[in-house]
């Protein structure tokens, strides 16, 4: 059983380092520098309205301007997609504009973007996580506790490297598909604090029963959300940024409250248990919870604007 685990668990850590150096390379060789610019959503699917416009950005030159409204709808899946994701280093971008009674088409061709200072710390910090998960791996694979701080942190890296915006590449499939593992990474990833919690304090009370169950129940609601989002980006069949997928409280649940039911859960576990025990929890926990707070937090400033009117 001993080794069984480990193999399981350093072939996940493997998996992860690879999609960590994987996302890299992408991103120092096919990442388009941004265009420049914002939109929102309008009332007509597939058709936004630029908000803003950055002075000699590639979209200034290209002609954009501000109350434009860019319309995908006669545009190829695969067009759509990156649209949605992040422009290609090299690869003309091609846009319908309607501009009052007038319509145009625009094109500009994103310049590689070299890697900024926060994706090396990005890439840094990942490889970091992995290597304390891969000595988890070989040390401790009969400990649930290891195995489940282990796939928490192997889990985080293949999140953020392979998401949507992050992870590009030429061949679309693949792109895709690391896109979808994203999906999985990021949202397994916040419940397994509420399942670790539960190794601890037995038996264990309703409240903390209660705080999993909502944990679980968000994550899943979040990995359905998140798949939605890519099958919609590239089908064309919904617009991923209407209300239907976007609004404001599929927001809130996927994005706030995901990561604050198992937060929860680990504070109650603290107060529950006693002696070495706790300072275990609290050691172990403690750099995970600062993530997910840190998480709740900058969502809520991002999703619930009002309360923050500066």
């Amino acid at each position: 059983m001993r080794t069984r685990w480990r193999r399981w668990l350093l072939a996940l850590c493997a998996f992860a380092i690879g999609s960590v150096l994987l996302c890299f390379i992408s991103a120092y060789y096919c990442y388009g520098y941004p265009a420049g610019y914002s939109f929102v959503t309008t009332k007509t699917p597939f058709v936004y309205r630029v908000t803003s416009v950055a002075p000699g950005s590639v979209a200034a030159r290209a002609g954009l301007r501000a109350e434009d409204e860019i319309d995908l709808r006669a545009l190829s899946n695969t067009e759509k997609y990156r649209f949605y994701t992040a422009e290609l280093a090299g690869q003309t971008v091609r846009l319908s504009i309607l501009r009052g009674a007038n319509t145009e088409t625009i094109s500009f061709t994103p310049v590689r973007w070299y890697v900024r200072w926060d994706a090396w710390f990005l890439f840094a910090g990942g490889l970091w996580m992995l290597a304390f998960a891969s000595v988890l791996a070989w040390r401790r694979p009969e400990s649930a506790e290891a195995r489940v701080l282990c796939v928490a942190l192997a889990l985080w890296p293949i999140g953020e490297v392979l998401s949507s915006g992050t992870f590009i590449f030429p061949w679309l499939p693949l792109e895709i598909a690391g896109n979808a593992v994203s999906v999985i990474g990021n949202n397994v990833f916040f419940p397994l604090l509420a399942i670790y919690a539960l190794l601890f304090a037995h038996p264990v009370n309703a409240t903390r029963r209660v705080l999993a169950a909502l944990s679980y129940l968000t994550a899943a609601f979040a990995l359905v959300d998140g798949f939605a989002f890519v099958v919609a980006g590239y089908s064309g069949f919904v617009d991923p940024y209407s209300p239907i997928l976007n609004g404001t409280a599929q927001n809130f649940a996927a994005n706030v409250l995901e990561p604050l039911f198992p937060l929860l859960c680990v504070l109650v576990t603290i107060a529950a248990v006693r002696g070495a025990e706790r300072s275990r929890v609290i050691w172990t926990t403690l750099t995970l919870g600062a993530m997910y707070a840190f998480v709740v937090v900058m969502n809520v400033v991002l999703i619930v604007p009002p309360l923050f009117p500066w």
